[in-house]
């Protein structure tokens, strides 16, 4: 039997999804990524746990990460952060909470080095995203603009990169925006459900325990 790997994922209220004491996966993509996985090849020995914390920006990721990742040694590695960086920027009495870009990118790419240089494992970035169709829309330029950034990140650090608004904007030429998010930013579980299979998907090719076609 190959070693356990250990799966970690951070980010914000999207990852941790009401996750609890009770709930330690929460309820959304983690726990559903965990079930796939458990169903499909129960004698894959992948521990994950989720570390997503809701509200949190690249800045709150910084000032956890040394215990919230470099302490717990993980085999892989998969960050979702952003949109609340740019969210703050757009909600009133909040504006001074919203990062810049350029320090969302040095942030990011200073972490994830970080995380890297501390021991051998694998990482991956999945990308921001806003469940609106309209590209006029200021928010989801903004958002755009974090989208380009991870994946320069990606780039620079030989990580990749799963853009999730790209699996929304497909999703979304086929059904309408209020059957993924009520608020733009939260997901239903069927959101849920598309970035779990996407994060596998890109987990199959590039993760540690998995080789391509063993999940989906």
């Amino acid at each position: 039997m190959p070693p356990t790997q250990r799966w970690l994922f951070i980010g914000d209220s999207i990852t941790a999804a009401h996750r609890s004491d009770q709930e330690p996966l929460g309820r959304g993509y983690v726990h559903l990524l965990h079930c796939l996985l458990r169903a499909q090849h129960p004698e894959l020995p992948i521990v994950i746990e989720n570390a997503g914390q809701s509200g949190h920006t690249v800045r709150d990721l910084k000032r956890r990460w040394s215990a919230d990742v470099i302490a717990r040694r993980p085999d892989q590695l998969i960050v979702s952060v952003g949109i609340n960086d740019v969210w703050r920027a757009f909600e009133p009495g909040r504006e001074d909470q919203a990062v810049p870009l350029s320090e969302y990118v040095e942030t990011l790419t200073t972490l994830v080095a970080q995380a890297k240089a501390s021991r051998p494992m694998s990482a991956l970035l999945l990308t921001p995203f806003l469940i609106e169709p309209s590209p006029h829309d200021p928010f989801r330029q903004a958002v755009l603009e974090r989208v380009a950034a991870v994946r320069d990140v990606g780039e620079q650090l030989g990580v990749p990169v799963v853009s999730l608004q790209e699996k929304f904007d497909a999703a979304l030429a086929h059904r309408p925006p209020a059957e993924w998010s009520d608020d733009r930013v939260h997901v239903t579980l069927e959101g849920h459900m598309l970035i779990a299979l996407a994060t596998l998907e890109a987990l199959e090719r590039s993760g540690p325990g998995l080789h391509a076609g063993t999940v989906l």
